[in-house]
């Protein structure tokens, strides 16, 4: 009878506190305790904490891919691509060719900047992103011809804002945020 007074007390929200650390429970009793222990301090994230993680991720893992090639590719390069696919009518097939004319490294950045612009612009809409809000996002934060360095740097900080507003949505506590990484991912730059 004692020991379950003793479980009550330190199970029970407001059930009398903690145990001293000298009290000794029956092994069976000491691991349903610590089972309970662990489950409140790692609370399930909510559906926007999770979403928020899943988002977070994909910017920081687009920043990283961006960070590591910035200095090897040429922001004309992508301009001129993304204007030859916006003339209307021959665009489609005139961008699919640009695709082809660009580095391995200058397509890796454009597909990290669709990557990071679509995580940050879907937590915080959560809508279809239009092509004008799309534009906005790559000018606001990735190097643009004609950008001199401490812009290009003002754009980089920019993108950890962003990455740390995402993780802080995720959840408060560091300790309990979760990288998602979908299975099979590798990260190759």
């Amino acid at each position: 009878q004692d020991e379950g007074r003793i479980r009550a007390a330190e199970v029970q929200p407001g059930g009398g506190g903690m145990l001293p650390s000298s009290t000794v429970l029956p092994p069976r009793m000491r691991a349903e305790v610590d089972a309970h222990r662990l489950k409140e301090r790692v609370k399930q994230p909510t559906e926007s904490q999770g979403r928020a993680n899943l988002f977070g991720t994909r910017a920081q893992e687009a920043d990283a891919i961006l960070t590591a090639l910035e200095k090897n590719i040429s922001v004309g390069g992508l301009a001129a691509k993304q204007a030859i696919q916006d003339i209307p009518v021959i665009g489609g097939p005139m961008g699919v060719a640009g695709n082809a004319m660009l580095s391995n490294e200058q397509q890796k950045v454009e597909q990290a900047q669709r990557n990071f612009v679509n995580a940050v612009l879907r937590i915080e809409s959560g809508a279809v992103i239009s092509p004008s809000e799309f534009e906005n996002a790559k000018r606001q934060y990735f190097p643009q011809p004609g950008d001199g360095d401490a812009v290009i740097e003002q754009k980089r900080q920019n993108r950890q804002t962003a990455i740390q507003g995402l993780n802080a949505m995720a959840s408060p506590n560091p300790q309990q945020r979760q990288q998602y990484v979908p299975a099979g991912t590798t990260m190759d730059i």
